[in-house]
């Protein structure tokens, strides 16, 4: 007997052996590939934050350029232009003040004559959210913007490089970067009577980069086209080419090699032992000299993922570890029961450990009282593992909806899973949109013992809807805007549209703008403006058209057509307002003279 217990004491030894050293060959070997796991899963994530970064900062500079050309296409600046009266300088400062309280993008606007010097100009004021006229004479003559774009033609526009604010060819504090676009105004002769030079904030740009990588591991930088920072490593980094120029940190400097991969590739990766870069290119083309490039970089270290690598080694040593009792305990046929009750208690700890997924998830029990949560989870929310367990998962999911639970409850019984919007909850307070999946799983006996949700945030969608609303914001103004097809069919209207011509927009869509003529123009007229618009892309004048309830009025109307890149005509904005007042007052005024 003794030799029997020998024996099987010696295998165990022996068994107990192998299985250690398998363990350790396999954690060393695992922890090399962990690591290239979280490099890789840092640089995934970093994939598609750039790729948002530049879509919404390519779509937030078609939002700005659409915004000045219909500012520098305003009926009454071009009627001011041709014959400038108190009245419409008056009605074009009240506008452009309105204009950059509503949009809050707006820094200046500024109409400068031919000679350089400043017409009109409106301030806002971001703290106090008031706009006001400026009475400013500077003379600009000399600046960068100014020589590139007085010699534009209709149509096109200048951009500015991103650069810090200046006054008198000074810095202004607090610093401000701002983003300058000017366009031409046009006289109808079609001869130019100034610029108009809108300064935007550059920050809301810039801040897309922090509000898109929040949370994310690495350094995300802004280079320009001469490899130096917009948004550096420290704040110390940042403009220092404009602040400090004799002793910058430049990118370029830093990295050399690299630098001039970025500059001819554009968009790419560089990985080397311990880091890696990732960097997109964002190009802003418009009608001057030569085209800007923004280089947006995300750089990962080994210490920007330490924290996560340590973590999963320590789970990755606590699985072998636990495998290693469970080895032993599987021989010991004493203690098979135990260990059968065992491995079926510790299923969640093991779950919890081994289970990965880039979205949150977490497991209750059948009262969805919280058990389990996933890293993800953690890192989205704030909340540790320790602060929700066995917490009721209504605290962190906010259910308002009268009988919505009673509603998910059904539609798991009957289908087993339910998905929808919810609102959750963050540790430090914030209101997160996610969707949310539940599931059930059920025991043998068809019992549901466990719920297992995953969510799926779309915080981030929710605010770019937001962001669009802007842009629809400023499609409402006082003057009538119909928007047509190639074909010359309303495909859009506005509400001071309908204010104006009586229709709604239910009744002119499809419609050709013909359904407004007076009949007091003659063929000739008619085929005389849009000869007008296919030469000169525009066309703006008087026009006698018909009210719904029949009455005829005047207005002052400005019809532009819209290209695409190959030259074809897409679209035709025409917009106009009211001047039967104004006749009236230009009759009396006659009269008296």
């Amino acid at each position: 007997m003794s030799a029997l217990h020998n024996r099987v004491r010696w295998r165990i030894f022996y068994l107990l052996f192998v299985v250690l050293l398998v363990l350790v060959l396999a954690g060393l070997v695992s922890s090399q590939v962990i690591a290239e796991k979280e490099m890789d899963k840092a640089a995934t994530a970093s994939r598609g934050q750039l790729e948002a970064i530049r879509s919404l900062q390519q779509n937030d500079l078609v939002f700005l350029e659409t915004l000045v050309f219909q500012l520098a296409a305003d009926t009454e600046l071009q009627r001011f232009v041709t014959t400038p009266t108190d009245l419409s300088r008056e009605l074009i400062l009240d506008n452009w003040m309105r204009v950059a309280e509503r949009v809050s993008w707006i820094f200046q606007i500024r109409l400068i004559s031919n000679s350089g010097y400043e017409t009109m100009r409106v301030d806002y004021d971001r703290e106090s959210g008031f706009a006001q006229d400026v009475n400013s004479r500077q003379n600009k003559r000399d600046r960068d913007y100014f020589r590139q774009a007085i010699g534009l033609g209709q149509g096109q526009i200048y951009i500015s490089p991103i650069n810090l604010n200046r006054e008198y060819g000074e810095l202004s504090y607090p610093l401000t970067p701002v983003l300058r676009m000017a366009v031409p105004v046009i006289q109808p002769s079609g001869q130019s009577s100034g610029i108009l030079v809108v300064n935007f904030f550059a920050d809301k740009l810039l801040d897309v980069l922090s509000q898109v990588s929040a949370g994310a591991r690495g350094e995300t930088l802004l280079l320009n086209g001469h490899g130096e920072f917009l948004q550096g490593y420290s704040d110390t980094d940042s403009w220092s080419h404009e602040l400090t120029p004799d002793d910058a940190r430049r990118f370029m400097d830093m990295y050399p090699a690299l630098w001039e991969r970025i500059r001819r590739e554009g968009d790419g990766e560089f990985r080397q032992e311990g880091e890696r870069f990732l960097f997109r290119t964002l190009e802003i083309a418009d009608d001057g000299v030569e085209q800007r490039q923004y280089h947006l970089l995300r750089h990962i270290t080994e210490s920007d993922i330490g924290a996560e690598y340590e973590e999963q080694t320590e789970r990755l040593y606590f699985i072998f570890a636990s495998l290693l009792m469970i080895s032993l305990l599987i021989t010991w046929a004493y203690y098979y029961n135990r260990l059968s009750r065992e491995i079926e208690h510790q299923s969640l700890d093991l779950i919890s450990v081994l289970f990965d997924s880039r979205e949150a998830v977490l497991i209750t029990n059948g009262e969805w009282r919280i058990k389990l949560v996933n890293d993800a989870f953690c890192e989205n929310t704030g909340f540790s593992h320790d602060d929700v367990d066995d917490k009721p998962c209504g605290e962190l999911l906010f259910i308002d909806q009268p009988g919505l639970v009673g509603e998910i409850e059904d539609s798991i019984d009957s289908e087993g899973y339910w998905s929808g919007e919810v609102e959750s909850l963050g540790k430090d307070g914030s209101h997160r949109t996610s969707i949310v999946f539940a599931n059930a799983i059920r025991s043998k006996r068809g019992l549901i013992t466990r719920y297992v949700i995953q969510l799926v945030d779309i915080t981030d969608r929710k605010h770019m809807e937001n962001e669009l609303s802007i842009a629809a914001a400023a499609f409402q103004t006082r003057q009538a805007i119909s928007i047509t097809d190639a074909d010359g069919n309303i495909i859009r209207v506005n509400d001071a549209f309908t204010e104006i011509t009586g229709y709604s927009p239910q009744e002119v869509i499809g419609e050709n703008p013909r359904i407004l003529s007076s009949g007091r123009h003659d063929k000739s007229f008619y085929e005389n403006l849009w000869n007008e618009i296919d030469t000169r892309g525009f066309w703006q004048g008087e026009i006698w058209n018909r009210h719904k309830d029949g009455k005829i009025f005047p207005e002052w109307i400005r019809i532009s057509s819209i290209s695409n890149r190959a030259g074809e005509v897409i679209h035709y904005v025409a917009t106009f307002e009211d001047i039967t007042e104004r006749k009236e007052l230009e009759d009396r005024l006659k009269s008296l003279s």
